[in-house]
């Protein structure tokens, strides 16, 4: 008896890790991470622009563009979905990096006291709070 209880107690054991195991397959797979984002090095940057939502210009010193973008480049992703051209939380800063004829976007905003980095269509990052910092000076 106490063997046949053994057996369905380990029984029991392997079947929910099996499912525990597939519902993690299927939630990294339905909700993956957004690629790493991708920042130019600084000596193949043409042209950098940051605005605000309300269209003002932003002018940052090169130490301070320097520490921006790798902070930037340092960022978390996340499982969010960026599938619009601007994000909807207000206020944000856009960032534009020219490099070799392509325009990199980024914008950068904050939301429940998390900052964010998101590029559109690609990805929701987690960034540091040195970046809105560096953007609010």
């Amino acid at each position: 008896m106490k063997k046949k209880n053994a057996f369905l107690l380990s029984i029991a054991l392997l079947l929910c890790l099996a499912v525990i195991a597939g519902l993690y397959y299927l939630y990294t797979d339905i909700f993956p991470l957004a690629p790493p984002i991708f920042c130019p090095p600084e000596s193949e940057i043409d042209s950098v622009s940051i605005l605000t939502d309300e269209e003002t210009s932003i002018v940052l010193g090169n130490d301070e563009t320097e520490i921006l973008l790798r902070e930037i480049s340092r960022a978390k992703a996340t499982r969010k979905q960026s599938l619009d051209d601007t994000p909807s939380a207000r206020p944000y800063y856009r960032i534009s990096l020219k490099s070799a004829g392509i325009e990199y976007r980024y914008f950068v905003y904050q939301h429940l006291d998390q900052v964010y980095v998101e590029i559109p269509y690609s990805g929701v990052y987690f960034a540091s709070d040195t970046v809105l910092e560096i953007l609010q000076k």
